[in-house]
């Protein structure tokens, strides 16, 4: 009966330490946070080409424009609009040419 005893004990003890070593193992999760930086500044209208600066212009009538970023090294504008009618923002991105891109 002792020797019984004996295996038993043994063998929960073995079964602890299996569980003690899988949960350590699920404990030791990595996180990785990648941050971004946006090559956006802002400017002003009047620092845009022309292009760019007549699609500003065709917004005017049914936006008011909240900001002007623009990102040199993809040569994109990225324009912050407002809702005249009912304040709800868009921002659309444009390129050289003053048209619209995604």
């Amino acid at each position: 009966m002792k020797k019984l005893l004996v295996a038993v004990v043994v063998f929960m003890g073995m079964g602890t330490a299996a569980f003690a070593q899988s949960a350590d193992a699920v404990q030791k999760q990595e996180v990785v946070t990648l941050v971004t930086e946006d090559a956006f500044k802002e400017v002003k209208a009047e620092d845009l080409n022309e292009k760019v600066q007549a699609t500003l212009a065709t917004y005017n009538e049914a936006y008011t424009v909240k900001k002007l970023e623009y990102n040199e090294e993809k040569k994109i504008t990225r324009v912050t609009l407002e809702a005249k009618e009912n304040q709800t923002e868009k921002v659309v991105s444009l390129n050289e040419e003053g048209k619209e891109v995604e």
